[in-house]
């Protein structure tokens, strides 16, 4: 992937520019098959704004972790009819998919399938937010209206209204647990939504902080505000930090190397990395985790069944003993 290069390297050749990176669309888009893990842990301060900040996250406690991944909208049913604009969705693999139109200049909300309090629902937004826009740096901002109108089986036809506004207002050096430190910029968006259907009324406000480093497409770490409440009177306050570990990021030195022959591939599929392997996953295009089949497992080599799956693409994550992680797109005829 063209995101190859380790920050320890380009922290030499661009230590002048340390304190205001320039996030890019050709460094910073994400690609269908990327599968990012995320810690996650209590809900913390964002720290200040401005230029020249430390954003000191060194002390943060993983409670679990969740992996988001970056799939072709094709993957899903009726995904061309709902979002004809979206080329690149991400999921968690359970409760929560987003789908995107992705420019040279914007990664932009086209489409939710996700949960409203206790009710699933698939919407198409007939005006949705630009998360990010390309390029990003300090004190570039950009707002806009929300608008969408959906419906939930057996509650009857929502419409949402709402705006949203987004800030690239602070900029520094970000220390991760461990003490991986990097260049960021950090992007405040807020957003308030107004769902309202023929029984209940749900209004949602978000403030999500990102910091945002170059050749990552998943923020490196996001502070997370979300609030639903209703006029029936349940509500949900969501308070929650996600970053990504030293691997993720690709900064350790322990990050791996992997191979999968033959590629596409029928009953078997070889793996072989440059280190032992602990642990080994597979994952559908949906994000769902499956079981794996090592038949064989030999140090560096692991012979992998392939029996009983449907064709299509698959993503494999590989573990190696030493902590290094890697993942790669499988597709079974």
């Amino acid at each position: 992937m063209h995101r190859s290069l380790t920050l320890s390297a380009l922290a030499f050749v661009a230590a002048p520019l340390l304190a205001q990176p320039v996030i890019e669309a050709s460094e910073n888009q994400p690609e269908i098959g990327d599968a990012i893990t995320v810690n996650s842990g209590a809900f913390t301060s964002a720290g200040a704004a401005g230029n020249n900040q430390t954003y000191d996250f060194s002390g943060l406690t993983s409670t679990g972790t969740r992996t988001w991944t970056y799939l072709d909208p094709a993957v899903y049913p009726d995904a061309g009819t709902l979002f004809p604009t979206a080329n690149i969705a991400m999921t968690d693999g359970t409760t929560d998919t987003t789908f995107f139109a992705m420019s040279g200049t914007a990664l932009t909300v086209v489409g939710e399938d996700a949960a409203l309090l206790t009710f699933g629902y698939t919407a198409p937004l007939a005006q949705g937010p630009d998360l990010i826009r390309w390029p990003a740096t300090l004190n570039d901002s950009w707002s806009g209206p929300l608008s969408a109108t959906f419906d939930i089986d057996g509650v009857g036809t929502f419409t949402r209204s709402g705006s949203y506004t987004a800030v690239v207002d602070g900029a520094g050096t970000l220390v991760l647990p461990g003490g991986t430190s990097m260049a960021v910029i950090r992007l405040r968006f807020n957003s308030t939504e107004v769902n309202a259907g023929p029984l209940v009324t749900v209004t949602r406000k978000k403030e999500i902080h990102s910091f945002h480093t170059r050749f990552k497409a998943h923020p490196v770490v996001r502070i997370i505000n979300d609030s639903l409440s209703s006029n029936l009177g349940p509500s949900l306050n969501t308070l929650v930090t996600e970053w990504l570990d030293a691997t993720e990021v690709g900064i350790d030195e322990r990050s791996l190397a992997f191979s999968l022959a033959p590629n596409p591939a029928k009953d078997l599929v070889v793996l072989t990395t440059e280190r032992p392997v602990a642990a080994v996953e597979l994952r559908d295009a949906a994000g769902r985790a499956l079981p794996v089949n090592a038949a064989r497992i030999q140090g560096t080599r692991v012979e992998l069944g392939l029996a009983g799956l449907r064709p299509g693409f698959y993503l494999v994550q590989v573990t190696a003993a030493d902590g290094g992680r890697a993942t790669r797109r499988l597709v079974v005829e």
